[in-house]
């Protein structure tokens, strides 16, 4: 710990207007990518009816969350470089909650673009990398990164590729699972090896503080994009409402977040502790995700009002502290790959969370449709996708099928399966970043 404190107090960081610019210019950048993030949201049911599919759901959420990675990373590590550890809390508070208006505008511009225009209006561009080939090579761990990126992706398509495309038992699932357990063990000793330059540094990831910070990050971020993306489908084929709509119905979850993340940051900031915080936020958000296991056709609006707030509160709260903790117990030559190993932990999270929600939603969706609605075709109804539903069955089957939606979806937010469950590990996940004070008397402050 006293090294770090040297380590500290040889950076002059950033006071006054100049500190407040470079924190509106981050401010900005995060949320617009919030803000593409959440776009697609609201326009999942209109894609998959235009392509007939509703089991490539998964694929949106972990595509988009590429260049988010750099991004908020990038933005996180700035500030831990720009600004004294006492003032963090407060400012990446500040990023996080105005981000988080991006993720609520996103939806409704998403369902606007969706019911208005048309989503596949959006442009592609290419991007230069303007370093050399050998530089790249060395610097970004490449060899690590080949054995860690394919053990991610096949990981993924066994989660959703199970009981949807082959079963789970079969030599494909079988074959995905076991190649992307055993390529993990053969980065981790590469990574060893490696050492400090490594992409995943093992003795960062080593401390408690750390991996605890990034296991939090991963079940609240998971919980929280499985919300963003199955709650417009629940609004859309279960009430029956335009992308639009959905996309303002499901505000609650995302203005909730807004304030609290202000008043947790200010209340670090104050108290100079983190952990009472993760553990008040991971319960409350634990509470809302569970009670959405009650959502049925019938459920007014002043109950998925309410537990939209409960959750998003809960989520506001804990986001940020993963990032202050992890900046608080690193030196400050390690912030910048401690804060990249959080978000990683995020953006993976959002991606396992997605894929099985996905998985969970359209096999019980099939059962569903053949328990409530027997007589309609369970494989037409799931090709046509959530918003043609009244063209797709009977009208005299219409109720029996919004029911099949409901139980399927609502498995997707139960406390017995991914949303709730994931908050709940989290609380005691968080007990692991530690009773730490941020308070630093070395470090350099230029106010004076």
């Amino acid at each position: 710990m006293e090294q770090n404190d040297e380590e500290e107090s040889d950076i002059v960081h950033l006071t006054g207007y100049k500190l407040y610019i470079l924190t509106f210019g981050l401010t900005l950048a995060a949320m617009l990518m919030m803000l593409n993030a959440s776009i697609v949201a609201t326009a999942i049911p209109e894609i998959s009816k235009y392509f007939q599919s509703i089991s490539d759901i998964g694929w949106y959420g972990t595509v988009g969350g590429i260049g988010g990675a750099g991004l908020m990373n990038g933005a996180l590590t700035i500030i831990a470089s720009a600004a004294p550890v006492v003032k963090r809390p407060l400012l990446v508070g500040t990023i996080m909650s105005v981000a988080v208006v991006g993720q609520a505008v996103g939806p409704l511009i998403g369902g606007a673009f969706t019911q208005y225009a048309t989503w596949r209006r959006y442009e592609r561009k290419k991007f230069k990398v303007h370093k050399t080939w050998k530089e790249l090579f060395f610097a970004l761990d490449l060899i690590g990164f080949s054995l860690f990126a394919p053990a991610c992706i096949m990981f993924l398509m066994a989660l959703q590729w199970g009981g949807i495309e082959h079963p789970w038992i079969s030599a494909t699932i079988l074959g995905l699972f076991s190649v992307s357990i055993a390529t993990p063990i053969v980065f981790a000793f590469w990574e060893q090896r490696v050492g400090k330059d490594a992409m995943i540094p093992i003795a960062m990831l080593k401390k408690r503080v750390v991996y605890s910070s990034c296991l939090t990050a991963l079940l609240q971020m998971g919980s929280l994009l499985l919300v963003t993306y199955y709650l417009p489908i629940w609004f859309q084929s279960v009430k029956q409402v335009g992308p639009t709509m959905s996309g303002i119905m499901i505000l609650p979850t995302f203005l909730s977040q807004i304030p609290t993340a202000g008043i947790s940051s200010v209340l670090v900031t104050r108290l100079e502790y983190y952990l009472p915080w993760a553990m008040v936020g991971s319960a409350i958000t634990a509470i809302g995700s569970g009670l959405m296991g009650n959502f049925k056709p019938n459920t007014s609006e002043a109950e998925w009002i309410c537990y939209q707030i409960l959750g998003g509160a809960g989520r506001g709260i804990v986001l940020q502290i993963p990032v202050i903790a992890t900046q608080a117990i690193l030196k400050p030559s390690e912030i910048a790959v401690g804060s990249a190993l959080v978000v990683l932990f995020q953006l993976f999270g959002g991606a396992i969370f997605i894929s099985c929600g996905q998985t969970i939603f359209t096999n019980r969706l099939m059962g569903a449709l053949q328990r409530f609605a027997p007589e309609v075709d369970a494989a037409l109804v799931v090709k046509w996708g959530a918003t043609q539903l009244k063209e797709a069955v009977p009208p005299e089957s219409l109720d029996h099928v919004l029911e099949a939606y409901n139980y399927a979806l609502i498995g997707t937010f139960l406390i017995y399966y991914l949303g709730a469950a994931g908050a709940f590990v989290s609380f005691f996940t968080s007990t692991g970043m530690g009773w730490k004070s941020l308070k630093k008397t070395n470090t350099v402050n230029l106010l004076a």
